[in-house]
C-alpha cells in the first residue's frame, strides 16, 4: 500500500472480492487489516497474501439461495523482517459462516479465532495445495518490486518467507497485542 496510489488502487480488481459474513468482515477481520498495516509501519515493508480456504482459492462452498458460492473461511499471510532481521510470517483466519447479529457469544467466538496469529504451517494444512502460497511468495518478489522504489534487501526474499512455517510464542503474543490493541 505504500508503493503509490496506483498499487493502492489495484488492490480494487474483482479477482480481490469474495463474499464473506457480514460481522466478521466489519469487525474482526476488519482488525486484523487495519492493525496489521499499522503494526507493518515499523518495518520496511512486508509482502501479505489473502485467500480463500476453499480449494487454493477457488470458491467452491455451498451454494446460498442466490447461487453464489461461499468460502469457508479467509486466510491472511504477512512475510516480513522482524527489528532483529529475521523473516517472519504470521497468518491469520477467519472463519466464514454466518454470525448472528444478536448471538453476542458467538460474535466474541468469532473475534477471538478471527484475531488468533497462526503459523504458515496452519494456513498451509487448509490448502490441498499448498504451493500456491510459495508460488505467490516467488510471484511477489519478481514481479510487484519491478519499476518501484523499493530497497529489496530491506525485503524478505520468498525462500525465506517459504520457510518461515512455525510462529514462536513470543511473535505470536507480539501480534496477538498489536490486533487487539
Amino acid at each position: 500500500m505504500r508503493f503509490s496510489e496506483d498499487a493502492v488502487n489495484k488492490t480494487f480488481f474483482c479477482v480481490n472480492i469474495a463474499p464473506q459474513d457480514s460481522y466478521t468482515n466489519q469487525h474482526p477481520w476488519k482488525d486484523v487489516e487495519v492493525k496489521s498495516e499499522v503494526k507493518l509501519r515499523s518495518t520496511d515493508g512486508a509482502f501479505v497474501q489473502t485467500g480463500l480456504c476453499s480449494a487454493d482459492n477457488v470458491a467452491d462452498g455451498a451454494l446460498t439461495y442466490r447461487g453464489w458460492r461461499i468460502p469457508s473461511c479467509f486466510w491472511k499471510l504477512i512475510c516480513y523482517k522482524d527489528a532483529s532481521g529475521t523473516v517472519q510470517v504470521v497468518g491469520f483466519i477467519g472463519e466464514n459462516t454466518l454470525t448472528n447479529v444478536k448471538d453476542t457469544a458467538a460474535q466474541t467466538r468469532r473475534t477471538e479465532a478471527t484475531t488468533k496469529p497462526r503459523s504458515q504451517e496452519d494456513i498451509l494444512k487448509l490448502l490441498s495445495t499448498p504451493a500456491v502460497v510459495g508460488e505467490a511468495w516467488t510471484t511477489a518478489v519478481n514481479m510487484l518490486l519491478v519499476d518501484r522504489n523499493v530497497t529489496k534487501s530491506k525485503l524478505p526474499t520468498a525462500a525465506k518467507c517459504k520457510a518461515a512455517l512455525t510462529l514462536s510464542a513470543d511473535v505470536s503474543a507480539e501480534w496477538a497485542k498489536a490486533i487487539k490493541a
